[in-house]
């Protein structure tokens, strides 16, 4: 999704909305180590959120998912990054308390299939 949408999103919401983001952690690392987690799709509900890292978990059981949440604001796509809040980690404890994310980035995971 192009920010210009994700912002007409974010105003039929009120200006604001909540969103989840899915991160994958990176399988390439040493031995012990956590990778880099790296975003793979965003969704308008923690169902949605949920249901796909499940899902992407039991086709791919060596992939470790992690649930984020962050509150989209209309007003704010123009700064450098949001904070998301933890939510759950499928199948790996110990995921950081929270990570930052772009407002393009969220958009543009909102976007994808």
């Amino acid at each position: 999704m192009e920010l210009a949408s994700f912002r007409d999103e974010l105003n039929a919401r009120d200006g604001e909305a909540a969103v989840w983001l899915v991160y994958r952690e990176d399988a390439i690392t040493l031995q012990g180590e956590r990778g880099p987690l790296v975003l793979q799709r965003a969704f308008w509900t923690r169902g949605q959120a949920y249901a796909y890292a499940e899902r992407l978990h039991r086709e791919r059981p060596w992939q470790h998912l992690h649930a984020f949440r962050v509150t989209a604001r209309a007003d704010a796509l123009d700064v450098a990054a949001w904070d998301a809040a933890f939510e759950m980690a499928f199948d790996r404890p110990g995921a950081p308390n929270a990570v930052r994310v772009s407002p393009t980035a969220v958009a543009h995971a909102l976007g994808r299939r």
